[in-house]
């Protein structure tokens, strides 16, 4: 078993990146857009599963032959800057959209503002380059130690599919790929 040690001291840099890092992680939270958990479960009461090996679902129509959609009654509207949409004319009267903003627009460009300059800060920039660069050389240490075995283990596996594959061939000469001959 290897032990990968570094040093245990944190620099006072290193927390100010840090603390950039998970505001920005926190930012991302905040407009990151989650149905209610009421949507999720009448969706998953309407759409029938095939079996309970497979999560694949038929499609609600035939695809081929389906007739128009009609229109629906949604309404959009703008609001401080924002497009709010709206099930219908009455729901716009109430004020009750389809899906809460997060935040007004200025808000958002503020945070957007805040992104910006945590992204393009060179001490930010440094240590995601050197953690990215920490994070590749312990995968190709994991692939140095542990290749033969998972290789072994997928051999022993009898049947294939798209998840247990030993080699993917993706050379593909683009030039010859579109000539009259073919």
């Amino acid at each position: 078993q290897i032990m990968i040690v570094g040093s245990p001291a944190v620099s006072e840099l290193e927390t100010h990146v840090c603390s950039a890092l998970r505001e920005a992680v926190l930012m991302r939270e905040k407009y990151l857009f989650r149905e209610s958990p009421e949507t999720e479960r009448r969706e998953a009461l309407k759409t029938p599963v095939v079996s309970s090996a497979t999560s694949f679902s038929p499609p609600p129509y035939d695809p081929f032959h389906a007739p128009p959609i009609e229109a629906s009654a949604h309404v959009c509207h703008w609001n401080n800057g924002i497009m709010v949409v709206y099930a219908n004319r009455s729901a716009l009267m109430r004020r009750q959209a389809l899906v809460d903003v997060p935040g007004s627009f200025v808000e958002f460009s503020r945070d957007v503002a805040k992104l910006m300059t945590t992204v393009e800060e060179p001490d930010v920039r440094s240590m995601c380059h050197r953690r990215l660069v920490m994070l590749s050389e312990r995968f190709n240490m994991h692939l140095l130690l542990n290749s033969e075995a998972e290789r072994q283990e997928q051999m022993a596996v009898p049947h294939r599919d798209l998840y247990n594959c030993r080699k993917i061939d993706t050379h593909v000469h683009h030039s010859s790929c579109m000539n009259q001959k073919h």
